[in-house]
């Protein structure tokens, strides 16, 4: 730019110079030439902030616009970063602690007892009530309750079981109560809470088939008289072995059957470690009387086992020969 104005002004001054002919002119001439010196001087001495470019006005403008609206660009920006800026990020929710956790993640105490219960029935402790209107009669105070199992030349296969198991089986009779092992002590208890625990799901029970060696005498004299009282069933099936304590229940049934290979026998009970004397045998001989009479027992049958068949004997009956001392359903 300050080239183009100093060539104007000279070649103003140039055709000026060309074309005077008078003083006047030669006048002009010299202050034209004067003032183009200065405004050369002046212009010199100006720095040119716009060199380089070809449209001064214009490029001189637009930067001021640019950096205007770069400047404001960051307010605009401010306030449009909540909706479209980068994202926050976003903190993951907080895991519940243990102890806020569902009790259905940590079964409690009380729903593994349920589940339990489910699966063997003698987990209930509740004893149940006895059903309206029976009262069961008074047992004879026994003054020896042996705990006595069948000879073992006799070879029973749960000999020296210690423990005894109820199961709810199932044939084409219906369903019925299944237990086998030794009659251990409490075991009247445990079998009313099995015959409690399948009546609240319905199903009511009034059958028992055992396989046992026998046990406590006294249990079995107890789990007897109620199946007497309460009209139930005792079977046998051909697998079934019901020796000593457990022949004293079988008696009791209201209704016996019997399958052909099934056993039941009787001997007179004993006390291990101490010799039969006749006053033993005699005591013994009245404490169960009582009990045999309850439960109809053939007097004839019991005169025999316990006058005859003492703790290395036993009088094994089967469906073929019980039927002379018991009226047996036999299959």
């Amino acid at each position: 730019m300050k080239k183009s104005v100093y060539f104007a002004v000279l070649t103003g001054c140039l055709l000026l110079t060309g074309c005077a002919t008078g003083g006047g002119l030669k006048k002009v001439e010299g202050q034209l030439l004067n003032k183009a010196n200065s405004v050369l001087s002046d212009l010199q001495n100006t720095p040119d902030e716009n060199s380089g470019l070809s449209d001064g006005s214009q490029k001189a403008v637009e930067p001021t616009r640019n950096t205007e609206q770069k400047e404001a660009l960051p307010k605009r920006t401010e306030k449009k970063l909540p909706a479209e800026g980068p994202k926050t990020p976003v903190s993951p929710p907080e895991r519940p602690d243990s102890k806020s956790l569902p009790k259905a993640v940590e079964p409690s105490a009380s729903d593994e007892a349920e589940e339990q219960n489910a699966l063997a029935p003698e987990v209930p402790e509740a004893m149940p009530s006895e059903p309206d209107g029976m009262t069961l009669p008074h047992l004879p105070e026994l003054r020896i309750n042996p705990n006595f199992l069948a000879p073992e030349k006799f070879q029973h296969p749960l000999q020296t079981s210690e423990k005894l198991v109820f199961m709810l089986g199932e044939d084409d009779q219906g369903n019925y109560l299944y237990s086998e092992g030794a009659i251990t002590d409490g075991a009247y208890d445990k079998f009313l809470r099995y015959v409690d625990h399948y009546a609240k799901t319905g199903v009511k029970l009034n059958r028992l088939m055992m396989h046992s060696p026998g046990g406590m005498l006294a249990e079995g004299i107890r789990i007897g008289q109620y199946v007497r009282d309460n009209n139930w069933t005792t079977d046998l099936d051909k697998h079934m072995r019901c020796y000593s304590s457990c022949a004293m229940i079988y008696v009791a049934g209201v209704n016996k059957r019997m399958q052909s290979g099934a056993e039941v026998g009787y001997h007179r009970p004993y006390l291990p470690g101490v010799p039969d004397t006749p006053e033993l045998v005699q005591q013994v001989y009245q404490d169960y009387q009582p009990y045999w009479h309850s439960v109809h027992g053939d007097p004839l049958l019991y005169d025999n086992f316990m006058k005859n068949y003492g703790r290395d004997e036993m009088l094994v009956l089967t469906a073929e020969t019980a039927t002379k001392h018991m009226i047996i359903e036999k299959y």
